[in-house]
């Protein structure tokens, strides 16, 4: 379940939105006992999306939805992996990808990335740095922290050529 921002352009119309949305799930959602994440932003002044997660039964989902105000959205969690293509030279380098942000080449060196989204930092974004010193390919990979920001580690002996960022890793 989460507060609609599709058509809503004002600052008026999105404050709206949400209060209504706290509103429903208030009532609705927050006196579950299965309720398995919320997300809201810290600030209530913010007006970013805010979301619910929670089990229940056809039933109650059925009852939920006849009540449902027009600025609440209801749907099933689907569960998938949201996939990151990376260019084709890039893909041929996962061989020596180390998942912790550091390379098996060696750590000497060093870039911090910031990876920003809807006007705000990015946090679990997967950056990924493609590495070549010669005829030797290197790949770093690492997940961005709430600040949207994450450090990669590689050898001096290796010329960074490119980064990409994927914007959603679980």
């Amino acid at each position: 379940m989460s507060s609609r921002r599709a058509g809503k352009f004002t600052t008026t119309e999105k404050q709206n939105a949400i209060q209504t949305y706290m509103e429903f799930t208030d009532q609705a959602v927050r006196s579950m006992s299965s309720v398995t994440m919320q997300r809201e932003p810290s600030s209530t002044s913010d007006l970013g999306r805010r979301i619910s997660v929670f089990d229940a039964s056809a039933e109650q989902m059925a009852e939920m939805a006849s009540k449902l105000p027009d600025d609440v959205i209801m749907e099933p969690e689907l569960f998938y992996q949201p996939t990151g293509v990376f260019p084709a030279d890039l893909r041929a380098q996962s061989d020596f990808a180390a998942a912790d942000g550091t390379s098996v080449f060696g750590n000497d060196a060093s870039i911090r990335f910031r990876v920003r989204g809807g006007g705000g930092p990015l946090e679990h974004a997967e950056v990924a740095l493609s590495l070549q010193s010669g005829p030797l390919d290197d790949r770093v990979t690492g997940i961005t922290d709430a600040n949207g920001e994450v450090t990669l580690f590689f050898s001096s002996a290796f010329t960074p050529t490119v980064a990409v960022a994927v914007p959603y890793h679980e």
